[in-house]
């Protein structure tokens, strides 16, 4: 009875070391594979994202498409917008011009710094939406100028 005892009580002791060191490598693992996905975080008190919501209500409120497009290059906002989201700006009446201009923000950033198209580290997502840019703390070279082969505003 002695030895069923001793017995009992070495599983239990194993039996508890065993689920200790899965649950620390458990945590372990969490928590080393959250370190290397870090994506841009907003400046405090910086510019802010002229995001694609505040553009929408812009043309609601009637506020001319120059005036928009201009406020989008002001912003140094940079729109890393999906096929779908296109799209369906397109559906809710979104001008060609400005769904344009946006995309335009994306392809001279991606120009100037090509690792911007690879990697999400760089990209902030607000209200379903990805943004980079001045606003995000991208450098300001990144952003500004024309792309290759375009003529500047």
């Amino acid at each position: 009875m002695i030895r069923t005892l001793v017995r009992t009580n070495r599983h239990a002791s194993a039996h508890r070391a065993a689920t200790a060191f899965l649950v620390a490598a458990s945590v372990l693992s969490i928590v080393g594979c959250s370190g290397g996905t870090r994506r841009a975080s907003l400046p405090v008190g910086g510019p802010k994202i002229l995001t694609v919501p505040k553009i929408e209500r812009m043309m609601q409120m009637g506020t001319p498409q120059s005036a928009i497009a201009d406020e989008i290059r002001r912003s140094g906002t940079v729109y890393n917008l999906t096929v779908q989201q296109t799209k369906d700006l397109r559906a809710v009446g979104m001008p060609p011009s400005l769904i344009s201009q946006m995309q335009i923000t994306y392809r001279n950033a991606v120009s100037r710094n090509p690792r911007l198209a690879t990697s999400g580290n760089y990209w902030t997502q607000v209200d379903g939406y990805w943004y980079g840019g001045i606003p995000v703390g991208w450098p300001r070279d990144w952003v500004t100028g024309s792309a290759p082969g375009e003529v500047p505003r």
